[in-house]
């Protein structure tokens, strides 16, 4: 037995060939009930590149505060990144024309870099 599609999907059918309508349907009603492992549905619609950015400003972020800091501060990589991601996905529903998420992020690697520099100078704790 076939499952009933949504009301909004069959109404796409209305004025279109219905064979090649029913498959497309039904193989977007397929990905619907059941996505590709790891991928949400919203991935598949759209590339959206501000969670790129969040997820590797992020990642990197924690992966130099862990290679300085190490075990000393063992949650504090976590929480780092965690804030880079929601920061830079609020900065992204701006309209903020040059205060943006990329110049936020290319900030904070700046800001990165200015700690690395003097933390070669002097010893810095976490």
């Amino acid at each position: 037995m076939k499952p009933e599609l949504p009301l909004r999907l069959q109404s796409v059918t209305e004025g279109n060939s219905p064979v090649v309508c029913e498959v497309a349907l039904s193989a977007a009603y397929a990905v619907q009930q059941h996505p590709p492992v790891g991928r949400s549905l919203r991935f598949l619609k759209m590339l959206q590149a501000n969670a790129l950015l969040a997820d590797a400003l992020a990642d990197n972020l924690m992966l130099v505060f862990a290679r300085s800091f190490g075990a000393s501060a063992p949650g504090h990589a976590a929480l780092i990144g965690e804030a880079a991601r929601l920061i830079i996905e609020r900065l992204s529903l701006s309209d903020a024309l040059y205060h943006d998420a990329e110049h936020t992020a290319l900030v904070t690697l700046v800001a990165q870099d200015i700690l690395r520099g003097r933390r070669l100078r002097q010893n810095i704790n976490a």
